[in-house]
C-alpha cells in the first residue's frame, strides 16, 4: 500500500528500466481484466533494448518509492514507435490527419508520451509530479506532446485533461480513441 511513502520523481537510470517494464506488464490491457480497463491501462509494450535507447536519447521520468518505480512518463518519437509492440500501427496512422490549431498534428515536430501509476499510488498526484520534468526533458526536442488514450480508458482521460493541461485535438465522432495534446516549451 502507499500509505506515507515519500515520493522521489527523478529521471531514470539504467537499473530503473527493469521496474519501468514491469510496471508496464503489470499495467498492459492484454493482464488486466476488461472490467478494470476504466481504471487504466496501456496498450504499448516497450522492451529493455528499446527502453535503454529511449532513456539516452530522450530520457524517461520516473516516480519511485518504496523501494521500487512506482510510476513512469515515457516518450516515444519515430523511431521508437517502429519498434514498440501494440496499437501503434494501427493507431498513429490514423491521428496524423487529425488537426490541432489549424494544422495537422503531421506537421509539428511531434512526440507522443505514455504514463502508468502503479494501482497502490493512484489518487496520489503521482502523474501531476512527473509531468513538469517530462516537459523539461521535451523541451527544445518536440513542439508537440501527443497522448493517444482510448475512449474506455477513463481514469487515464481524466488525468490527462483535468490534471496534465492537455486539450483534446479536433477528431472525428466515432473513435475508440481520443487525441490528446499538449504543446511544449
Amino acid at each position: 500500500m502507499a500509505g506515507n511513502a515519500p515520493i522521489v520523481i527523478a529521471r531514470a537510470m539504467p537499473h530503473d528500466l527493469a521496474g519501468v517494464r514491469n510496471l508496464q506488464e503489470k499495467n498492459h490491457k492484454e493482464n488486466l481484466p476488461r472490467e478494470r480497463w476504466a481504471e487504466g491501462y496501456i496498450s504499448l509494450r516497450t522492451y529493455l533494448p528499446l527502453l535503454g535507447r529511449i532513456r539516452e536519447e530522450t530520457g524517461i521520468v520516473i516516480a519511485k518509492g518504496c523501494g521500487g518505480v512506482v510510476g513512469y512518463e515515457l516518450p516515444l518519437d519515430a523511431s521508437h514507435r517502429l519498434e514498440a509492440k501494440g496499437d501503434a500501427d494501427v493507431i498513429v496512422p490514423t491521428f496524423l490527419e487529425i488537426g490541432y490549431c489549424g494544422r495537422k498534428i503531421a506537421d509539428y515536430n511531434w512526440v507522443t508520451g505514455q504514463y502508468c501509476v502503479d494501482e497502490p499510488f493512484r489518487g496520489t498526484g503521482i502523474p501531476t509530479k512527473m509531468h513538469p520534468e517530462f516537459l523539461e526533458m521535451l523541451g527544445g526536442k518536440f513542439d508537440l506532446l501527443v497522448f493517444i488514450v482510448s475512449k474506455i480508458n477513463l481514469r487515464s482521460l481524466h488525468v490527462a485533461l483535468n490534471k496534465l493541461g492537455m486539450v483534446e485535438a479536433a477528431d472525428r465522432a466515432g473513435r475508440a480513441w481520443k487525441t490528446l495534446v499538449q504543446e511544449i516549451g
